[in-house]
């Protein structure tokens, strides 16, 4: 139990949960709706890993927080259909593997704080 129960839970989780924390709304700019939040759709085993119940469509959970999560692939699907959404939202393809990915997004940008004033 501790091997496969307890090691994990006080190791990997945190860190997981960390990354997936980071990546729906760390390092994008908050400059327009389409933008508050960070869409990752991506395959099964990341999904698995990390956004279980398509949390990774944090975007479209945001947009429209009445979608039950097992619709939220169609949402997107009808929502990236649109030029706009497309063009505009914040959307990489993992959380840590695929092009681009959140690790690589965030470890080659410097996050963009509206707080912050220019100069």
């Amino acid at each position: 139990i501790a091997l496969f129960w307890l090691v994990p839970l006080f190791t990997l989780l945190p860190a997981i949960l960390r990354l997936r924390s980071l990546a729906e709304h760390f390092g994008i700019a908050w400059d327009h709706e389409l933008t508050s939040a960070r869409a990752v759709p991506t395959g099964p085993l990341q999904r698995f890993l990390f956004g279980p119940h398509w949390i990774g469509l944090h975007l479209e959970h945001h947009l429209f927080p009445s979608v039950p999560w097992y619709r939220l692939p169609h949402l997107h699907r009808v929502l990236m259909a649109d030029p706009e959404f497309a063009r505009r939202a914040a959307i990489s393809r993992g959380y840590i593997w695929g092009k681009p990915s959140v690790l690589t997004e965030l470890s080659t940008t410097a996050p963009k704080a509206p707080w912050i004033p220019n100069g």
